[in-house]
């Protein structure tokens, strides 16, 4: 129903269920298109709990993959395995999938783009707790929120080895995790042969350290990266203002758009770039582009904000913006369950003004 009528709301009651005893999905030598789908309760023997694609070119769009396993000694990719394939992987949702390496995603031999995905609460045990790159795969990697990761040795966000040649661009790599006693990189890391260019990103405030680079191949510029003002052009270490990160929204703050502040990633990027919209919900970089997700050159904003994550644990009404406002403002609310909901505006003596919705 969601590639028929593009309601997001059919996407978390659309289920294939692997039962926990298989992989839910297994895609090979095709050309495929997965669309519109919860896929959740696979438990793969070695790899993609989830989806498992070997010698594929696939679409990969607009889907929850979440609770999947592929939890062997040497399990890749609890939510998506691609071996040999050719992959888009753009506007899905991954959390609490758990793999050896690659919690939420697991690439070799591979090629493709990794788009405006949220990818938080996954695990990679070895390394990679959102996603592991290696094995000579090349990708592009852009507008992403990855967050709430945790790996055992390294790469609590991302980890990159074995060849892998990586384009990070425009993503928040945030509060990931690594091993308190043996892990290195809790938010970027990379080793021995590898290749990396990271661009217009915040990588902050990730446990274990935000980069580890091992791989003499790491070229960063015009990030904001929290534990050190690290060598490149146009890299900055400072808080980055996230306007509501611990519900999720790695939107930057903005005066203009109600917030108590301006943060510093806005008009922070390479200056060969520039935000094609500007607004609230996307980039605010007048002059160039913004660090993060919600910023740079992709001119349609699909995706990234048309998917639930996991459910808020309470009931919470959401600053609104533009504040102060004129014409119009926006409210926004998080349910923990389909609930009946009043929405209705008081002034400052408590007296109702009006009912704004009711159902």
């Amino acid at each position: 129903l969601y590639l028929t009528t593009n309601d997001t709301r059919y996407i978390d009651t659309t289920l294939i269920n692997g039962g926990g005893n298989s992989n839910v999905i297994q895609l090979s030598d095709g050309n495929l298109e997965i669309v519109g789908f919860t896929i959740t309760d696979g438990n793969a023997a070695t790899s993609g709990g989830g989806i498992r694609c070997l010698n594929t070119e696939a679409i990969i769009r607009n889907n929850i993959i979440r609770n999947n396993n592929a939890p062997s000694q040497d399990g890749q990719g609890g939510g998506i395995s691609g071996f040999q394939s050719v992959l888009t992987i753009m506007n899905n949702v991954f959390y609490s999938n758990l793999a050896s390496f690659g919690g939420a995603i697991s690439l070799r031999e591979s090629s493709g783009t990794i788009g405006k995905n949220i990818i938080h609460n996954n695990i990679g045990e070895g390394g990679g707790g959102g996603i592991s790159c290696s094995e000579n795969s090349t990708f592009v990697i852009a507008n992403n929120n990855i967050y709430h990761n945790y790996a055992g040795i390294g790469g609590g966000g991302i980890l990159c080895y074995g060849g892998a040649n990586l384009l990070i661009i425009n993503t928040n790599i945030f509060l990931n995790n690594t091993d308190q006693m043996f892990g290195i990189g809790g938010g970027y890391s990379s080793w021995t042969g590898s290749i990396t260019t990271i661009v217009n990103s915040i990588i902050y405030s990730n446990i274990g350290g935000d980069i580890f680079d091992n791989s003499s191949n790491l070229d960063l510029h015009y990030c904001d990266i929290g534990d050190t003002l690290w060598p490149g052009i146009g890299n900055i270490s400072v808080y980055p203002l996230f306007r509501n990160p611990d519900n999720g929204d790695f939107h930057l703050m903005a005066v203009a758009c109600g917030d108590s502040a301006d943060s510093p990633c806005i008009d922070m990027g390479d200056p060969n770039i520039i935000d094609s919209l500007l607004d609230c919900d996307w980039g605010l970089g007048t002059v160039r582009s913004n660090m993060g997700a919600f910023g740079g050159a992709d001119s349609v904003q699909v995706g990234i904000d048309a998917l639930p994550q996991n459910l808020p644990d309470n009931f919470i009404t959401l600053q609104n913006y533009p504040n102060p406002f004129n014409a119009s403002t926006v409210i926004k609310y998080n349910l923990p369950v389909r609930s009946y909901v009043n929405l209705e505006i008081f002034d400052i003596l408590g007296r109702r003004v009006e009912m704004l919705f009711k159902g």
